[in-house]
Formats: C-alpha cells, structure tokens, sequence
C-alpha cells in the first residue's frame, strides 16, 4: 500500500469524524437542556442506532451476495423483456404518428402515475 495514499485517507477520515453533524448538535442541545446525564443517554442511544444499522446493512448485503446466483437470471430476464416492452410502445407510438401527418397526438392515460394523491 502506498504510504502517501494512506496518510491522505486517514487525514480525510479523521477530518469528517471530527466535524460534528446531526448527532452532535442533537446532543449538545440535550445538554444545554437537560443536563449531562440526558447529553450521554442521547450518544448512547444514537450509537446503538449506528450499530444496529450497520448490523442490518451487512446482514443484507450478505443474503444478497449469497442470493445473487439465483436472482441475478431472474432480472436479466426481467430487464430485457422491460426492454422489448418499452421498444414495442415506441414503435407503436412512431406509427400512430406517422398516420396523423407526423403531428403528435396526445396520448390518453389517466395521468395518475406521477399525481399527487
């Protein structure tokens, strides 16, 4: 490993570790608050939050890469018949234009895929 490269990750890492974020501010106003007893169950709490989702991002990661033999076929499939559905509509949606005098015409949908409900 390159020396130079490894001083420069470390220097980077400890400069984000020392820069103080949502947990710190939250902390420090738990503090000002409530006192030093309330600052430490919050850093507490919040690191045991850190634990768990870090917990729960390798255990699934895990189960993904051991199941990526069986689901890796699967959406190869499903991306290319996604891909022959969406060159279907384009050819039909060419045709329907090319009957109208090259003017595009509306498509009807209910236009509730992107709507607010």
């Amino acid at each position: 490993m390159d020396y130079l490269l490894f001083v420069a990750f470390l220097t980077t890492t400890l400069f984000f570790v020392a820069t103080p974020g949502p947990s710190v501010a939250f902390a420090s106003a738990q503090a000002i608050k409530y006192g030093q007893r309330a600052m430490f169950v919050t850093v507490a709490g919040d690191a045991l939050g850190t634990v768990v989702h870090i917990a729960v991002a390798v255990s699934s990661l895990t189960a993904l890469m051991a199941l990526s033999a069986l689901v890796l076929p699967f959406l190869q499939v499903a991306g290319g018949v996604f891909i022959l559905f969406m060159a279907y509509h384009s050819f039909r949606d060419a045709g329907s234009q090319s009957k109208a005098g090259g003017k595009p015409q509306e498509k009807r949908h209910s236009g509730r895929a992107f709507s607010r409900v």
